[in-house]
């Protein structure tokens, strides 16, 4: 199997006739957003035995690096339109491997309305690499950002926090297992028509829960130069965590630090809580305050007694391979 087979056998298909992608016979692709609308982009890259097992189920793969890239999409309220592939493939990848992983993306592609613009196949002799750049657009001068949080300004979550990295734990054999909570580490929820909604009814900044609740959060705090105080017992827990952290609360330290939820972290002002709660009957989704910021620019979590935390070890940094 040379470079052109596996374009033309499996990505092909996944790739429009006409623009943008125009089969993918050229090394371009041309889109033209809506009138009135600019570009957004974004990109990630998942790396065997870093964010996914290498024995993991290729069309399980495929989802979860379409679903991780669509959540960067809906942190600042876009609307997706497709994506760019780079495929570094080694030896062990086979055609069956590789038809569940194009079956995964055509699944997705259907979700969320997407097609392949276009990208790039190598062969390496090291881990697989997967690097995937989505493509979407939103009104010129709309956004939600990081930078944008105000002081009086609530902070709320959208979903459940903590199960993906509890859902890890149960792989490694350090929990029971529970197919829910490793439901959510394989394949999590873009929220992307929330983020949408929060652009058009004035929230003020979101991010996404990728490195943890707690270090994302302070990536909000840092661009708009503020602080926060949050509530531990507020945060969200499907009834799987719930349980856990009763049995044995040091669980408590992986759900606010774990990451790989993707859920939503949004501010926004007070007057807006009526239309949040709108919001959470509208999507079906449960949507939790859990804090306000504040101008003291530090991180503040208080627990249940209304005692504050020493917070150690926000989330997860790649560089350090450790919790910062």
């Amino acid at each position: 199997m040379d470079e052109f087979d596996l374009i033309e056998n499996y990505f092909k298909p996944l790739a429009s006739q006409g623009p943008p992608s125009f089969e993918l016979l050229d090394d371009v692709s041309m889109w033209t957003p809506p009138e009135g609308h600019s570009i957004v982009l974004s990109k990630d890259v998942m790396v065997s035995g870093i964010h996914f097992f290498e024995n993991e189920n290729p069309e399980l793969v495929a989802r979860k690096l379409l679903r991780v890239n669509l959540s960067d999409l809906a942190a600042s309220g876009a609307i997706p339109k497709g994506y760019l592939l780079g495929f570094m493939v080694n030896e062990r990848i086979n055609h069956d491997w590789l038809k569940g992983f194009v079956r995964g993306l055509k699944v997705e592609q259907d979700n969320f309305g997407l097609t392949l613009f276009g990208g790039d196949t190598v062969k390496t002799p090291n881990d697989l690499c997967l690097s995937l750049t989505i493509i979407g657009h939103q009104k010129n001068g709309e956004r939600l950002g990081r930078e944008k949080a105000i002081v009086g300004d609530d902070i709320f979550v959208t979903g459940t926090i903590g199960d993906a990295s509890l859902g890890l734990k149960c792989i490694e054999g350090e929990l029971p297992m529970d197919d829910t909570l490793v439901e959510r580490l394989r394949c999590p929820e873009p929220r992307l028509k929330i983020g949408q909604a929060l652009l058009r009814r004035g929230a003020n900044a979101a991010v996404d829960v990728s490195d943890g609740l707690l270090a994302d959060l302070g990536h909000i705090l840092k661009a708009s130069n503020v602080g926060a105080q949050i509530e531990k017992n507020k945060t969200p827990l499907s009834d799987p965590a719930l349980k856990i952290v009763k049995d044995s609360e040091k669980y408590w330290t992986t759900i606010l630090t774990g990451g790989d939820d993707y859920e939503l972290i949004f501010t926004s002002p007070k007057q807006m809580v009526d239309e949040i709660s709108v919001m959470e009957k509208e999507f079906g989704v449960r949507i939790t305050k859990i804090g306000t910021i504040i101008e003291e620019k530090t991180l503040q979590l208080f627990d249940v007694n209304g005692q504050a935390e020493q917070i150690i070890g926000i989330g997860y940094n790649h560089f350090d391979n450790q919790k910062t």
